[in-house]
């Protein structure tokens, strides 16, 4: 590799990464899966939960794109040490609001009409390092440009795939 070149390309990851830190809103697009060219918009300070809907009426817990699905003790738990390690918001604590993760204002879910994704597979947040990712201990994982993750701190023009829907995340 020239020199040069690897200059250039730091830089640019540099640029990408303050960016994304910096963006007050920030775009995923779906690239590929059932809802190829959906757009998802999320404003600094938010956090959307990904998942399917069930199919079953009869089951106690729909995903529901205009609403926001309870978390388990457990799940919360997660989430709360994801944001507590990840965004150093303070400490977790049991009494935080399912709609007010931490200092992250908790957005409508996005629903995937994926039979490969979990009904609740990964939380998306948007804070002052930048865009992460948590998987919520999903049957088939998350990955980020095709390696399998727990959590990871996103760039732009980064791949997030769930199941067999992939999506993108763009500059803003």
């Amino acid at each position: 590799m020239i020199a040069d070149q690897a200059v250039a390309a730091g830089k640019a990851a540099v640029e990408n990464m303050a960016q994304s830190h910096t963006a007050k809103t920030v775009m995923f697009e779906v690239v590929e899966g059932p809802n190829k060219g959906l757009e998802i918009k999320m404003p600094r300070g938010s956090c959307r939960a990904i998942g399917r809907s069930l199919e079953d009426m009869e089951s106690t817990r729909v995903f529901d794109e205009h609403a926001v699905i309870g978390l388990d003790d457990s799940t919360k738990r997660l989430v709360m040490g994801y944001i507590t390690k990840q965004f150093q918001t303070g400490s977790a604590t049991s009494s935080a609001s399912e709609a007010d993760l931490g200092s992250f204002q908790r957005l409508p879910d996005i629903v995937i009409a994926d039979k490969s994704i979990s009904r609740l597979h990964a939380m998306l947040f948007h804070g002052p390092q930048g865009v992460g990712v948590l998987d919520l201990v999903s049957k088939n994982g998350t990955f980020v440009n095709g390696i399998e993750v727990e959590s990871k701190l996103l760039q732009s023009g980064d791949v997030l795939t769930v199941g067999d829907t992939k999506l993108k995340l763009g500059k803003s």
